[in-house]
């Protein structure tokens, strides 16, 4: 029974303990440090194709069919993704890559890619997941290679769906274009029945970052904190006194409205903890258990924090999630200092702002933390899977390599490019470094995965925006959250 257990727990991988593979980060070339390392996977610094890129050998698989099963870009609740399919070269900068990647794909490996475009109503058990679970119990092979939501994927490996990725030989994690950090968080007992690479950009767009108004900074003569993130010198104690004290009135009513500026808009207090390294839940390294985190004065820290910078003085943050309204531009344009927000807003900061906009990772709890750590979102993270059942295992994995190498040289440029903006292109060098370093240090937490206690962590530091007790409030929800798991694991050992 325990070894049937073990087995089916294996399945439950999204651990959340690999924080300490992100880059620590080294000033940019010209600059008076080094340059950052490559720690996280992925493209070269920058987003560009670098000299050390790897070059897999083409191969010949006689104009075979090739199925991708995917979220839609048209649907999906706006979490399709953009890497995998375009009808045509349409000129715009993705669509361009995505279509000059595939017809590469094509020619050299000698298959012709077919889709199954599955427009996900929900991210969690809906469309995908209801076509892919009635192919396995049918026994049709659905796909070749299947891109399910991470929440998905975390359901359908529990009944065998899924192939251990570390058995196939063609498999290289060791290449530049798997992102070793995440990969790492979806990893238990050296199984890998899911994994992220540069083909899939929904992780990277779900994943929060912080961004700074340089407009504002520049008015106030308040300097970039860009070499504060390459000295390891950018935490929470700095990134706090920078925010207090810097927003005031603007309209004369002596009331904090979206016509005042403040020194934070922000939307998720969970990602701070995240940030310092704290999880709702991981997975026991010696048991192969869920645990959920129990509290600690390093978590009772941080809520204060929060609690201080949320309810001392009404201008230093905006939670605008809280007060329930979407006056976000409005807010950060022009007059406010720092946002909370995931890397997807870039596109918008450069396309619609008149402020430039800049952007940094999530700050460290310390100095002595010693890498920058992303917490990756679960709406729209969306995985690279083989079905145990797929009829090539082998094409399937040259195929997934192949996607690599080709997305790696055409599709991260491009999205830097879209993300940071055209205008952005040849003197920003600093914000491509800032977010190879969100992107090196994204990790998942199980917590939000199965929504353990709401989930706990993001339920409990909501709370900081309202107040009470760190304990206490902690304790609501963890007893919740450890309800919920104990109920999992019963069910688990019935079967």
């Amino acid at each position: 029974m325990k070894k049937k257990i073990a087995a089916l727990l294996a399945m439950l991988m999204m651990a959340a303990a690999a924080v300490s593979c992100a880059g620590g980060g080294g000033k940019p070339s010209g600059g008076t440090g080094k340059e950052p390392g490559s720690s996280g996977g992925g493209t070269g610094s920058s987003g560009e194709s670098t000299s050390s890129i790897d070059v897999l050998e083409p191969g010949d698989y006689n104009n075979a069919d090739f199925t991708v099963m995917y979220r839609d870009i048209n649907g999906s609740k706006g979490w399709g993704e953009w890497g995998v399919y375009t009808e045509s070269d349409d000129g715009t900068v993705i669509a361009s890559a995505v279509y000059r990647r595939n017809a590469e794909l094509e020619d050299t490996w000698k298959i012709k890619l077919k889709y199954n475009h599955v427009n996900d109503t929900g991210v969690w058990k809906t469309d995908f997941y209801n076509q892919m679970n009635d192919s396995y119990l049918s026994g049709d092979t659905i796909c070749d290679l299947c891109i399910p939501g991470v929440m998905d994927a975390s359901s359908l490996v529990y009944f065998g769906f899924f192939t251990d990725l570390n058995t196939l030989d063609e498999i290289n994690f060791d290449r530049s274009w798997w992102r070793s950090n995440i990969n790492a968080s979806l990893t238990l007992a050296g199984k890998q029945y899911m994994a992220i690479h540069d083909l899939l950009l929904n992780d990277v767009r779900d994943t929060f970052a912080i961004y700074f108004n340089k407009e504002v900074m520049d008015n106030n003569e308040i300097a970039y904190p860009y070499d504060l993130v390459y000295d390891g010198k950018w935490t929470l104690d700095v990134f706090g006194k920078m925010i207090m004290g810097f927003g005031g009135e603007i309209d004369g009513d002596n009331e904090a409205t979206i016509a005042d500026r403040f020194g934070l808009i922000t939307s998720i207090n969970d990602v701070f903890f995240v940030g310092s390294g704290i999880v709702g839940a991981s997975l026991d390294p010696e048991t192969g258990l869920p645990v959920i985190t129990q509290f600690s004065e390093k978590i009772a820290g941080i809520y204060d924090w929060l609690n201080k910078l949320q309810t001392t003085n009404p201008y230093d943050v905006w939670n605008y999630m809280a007060r329930g309204d979407g006056h976000m531009q409005e807010l950060f344009d022009k007059k406010s200092l720092f946002l909370n927000r995931s890397v997807n807003m870039l596109q918008f900061f450069t396309s619609t702002y008149e402020s430039p906009i800049g952007v940094l990772p999530v700050p460290k709890y310390d100095e002595a933390q010693r890498h920058y750590i992303s917490r990756a979102g679960w709406n729209g993270t969306t995985v690279l899977t083989i079905p145990e059942n797929a009829k090539n295992k082998k094409m399937s994995a040259d195929i997934i390599e192949a996607y690599g190498m080709l997305s790696q040289k055409y599709l991260r440029p491009a999205f830097y490019e879209k993300m940071l903006g055209a205008r952005y292109i040849d003197d920003l060098v600093n914000d491509r470094k800032m977010l190879d370093l969100v992107i090196a240090g994204e990790v998942m937490d199980i917590d939000t995965v199965y929504q353990f206690g709401g989930p706990l962590l993001m339920k409990f530091a909501h709370n900081a925006y309202t107040g009470g007790t760190a304990a206490s409030s902690y304790e609501t929800y963890r007893s919740k959250a450890q309800a919920e798991l104990d109920k999992m694991l019963a069910n688990l050992k019935k079967q």
